[in-house]
């Protein structure tokens, strides 16, 4: 058998089965069934009915993946959580800020925000019902498992394009509501180099093991949650979201669409940092909450603002589990900024101070390395 290494993780378990196990354990008291029935608080707390993780063995309960040396992410100190599921997103307060940002309505109020799947249940439709009476804002969304994703139909010259969550929102009528405009929410998780198979089996394992005494036992052992887990895929992660995006931000200048917010959590949008230039954000004169993307020069927005990026984190120092994502940034932007800070503030600032001229200068010496005679020809500087 393979000798385990000595070397402590870097990357951690951090939430399992939406329970904090790293850095600090918070586990309550239900805690421990959840991990046993595999229960996924989020989709459970959507449809109202227990409802297991649906990922396969490997990754089975993985919420979070916890960085413990967050310096070389962008934060100062501590860890940084790496959202890994897109269902842990599926909270209250997160899509309360959508709607407040996208719809006119949800200003100031807290919002009725239901999963779609959930509209033929006569509870549902009663809560509805009194929400808009009384004046509330109601929304209903839709994604994966909870009423299906919805998408942008491909053409002969451009492709499809699901979406991450749609909320639609819901105007009193004569009768019934009546269906409003819809917004876009894209939710970017992150991914990572390998596998988590050998914590998660760790876990398990424990889990079986140690029955009630979990609790101290993974917090004795912190090594279990971070077995063979690799580093985060930043590069492939940006470039697959930010292609996407320039598409998505655009849809919300169209009728009937309000906007399109993408969510990203803390880590993500400071991995992002290099590839948009690492551009300081202005604070919004109209809500000092607010910031905004630095725009080309003598150029405004397209139209009202109807792109946003919302960055969130997760509350580690909560005490609860799951612990309560928490609202970081609001930035207003577009597709036009977007494409400014990728393709003319990061090339210039990845161009200059010599930079061009140490990579010929690498080049030259790599070749000259394997072909002496090439110094003369080719690199003679």
């Amino acid at each position: 058998m393979p000798r385990r290494s000595s070397r402590q993780p870097n990357h951690y378990v951090g939430e399992w089965f939406g329970q904090r196990i790293y850095p600090e354990v918070q586990l309550g008291d239900a805690s421990l069934e959840a991990m046993r029935t595999h229960l996924c608080p989020f989709l459970t707390d959507a449809v109202g009915e227990a409802q297991a993780c649906i990922k396969a063995t490997p990754s089975q309960g993985v919420c979070t993946i916890t960085s413990k040396d967050a310096r070389r992410y962008g934060v100062d100190e501590g860890s940084i959580d790496w959202l890994v599921c897109p269902y842990r997103t599926l909270d209250h307060g997160l899509l309360n800020e959508v709607a407040r940002h996208l719809f006119d309505g949800a200003v100031d109020a807290d919002a009725l925000i239901v999963a779609a799947v959930t509209l033929d249940e006569p509870a549902t439709r009663s809560r509805i019902r009194a929400a808009l009476a009384a004046g509330a804002p109601a929304f209903a969304y839709f994604r994966a498992r909870l009423g299906g994703e919805i998408s942008l139909s491909p053409t002969d010259r451009s492709p499809e394009f699901s979406f991450d969550i749609t909320m639609v929102e819901l105007l009193p009528g004569s009768g019934d509501p009546e269906i409003g405009r819809y917004a876009i929410v894209e939710v970017q998780t992150m991914e990572f180099h390998g596998s988590y198979g050998q914590a998660t089996t760790a876990l398990r394992n424990a889990l079986d093991l140690h029955q009630s005494g979990f609790a101290d036992q993974v917090g004795e052992n912190p090594e279990w949650a971070g077995r063979e887990i690799q580093g985060p895929s930043i590069a492939d992660t940006f470039k697959r979201t930010f292609y996407q995006m320039i598409f998505k931000f655009q849809l919300g200048l169209h009728a009937n669409c309000a906007g399109t917010v993408l969510a990203l959590p803390r880590a993500v949008w400071n991995s992002w940092q290099p590839h948009l230039g690492g551009p300081q954000l202005q604070v919004d004169p109209r809500d000092r909450t607010l910031r905004s993307l630095p725009r080309p020069d003598g150029v405004g927005l397209t139209e009202e603002a109807t792109a946003w990026i919302l960055v969130f984190d997760t509350d580690q120092t909560a005490g609860v589990s799951p612990n309560p994502l928490v609202i970081d940034l609001m930035i207003e932007t577009d597709t036009p900024t977007l494409l400014h800070h990728a393709f003319d503030v990061a090339p210039e600032a990845a161009f200059g101070a010599g930079a061009t001229e140490r990579l010929y200068a690498d080049i030259c010496s790599k070749m000259v390395g394997w072909w002496p005679e090439l110094r003369r020809a080719a690199c003679s500087g």
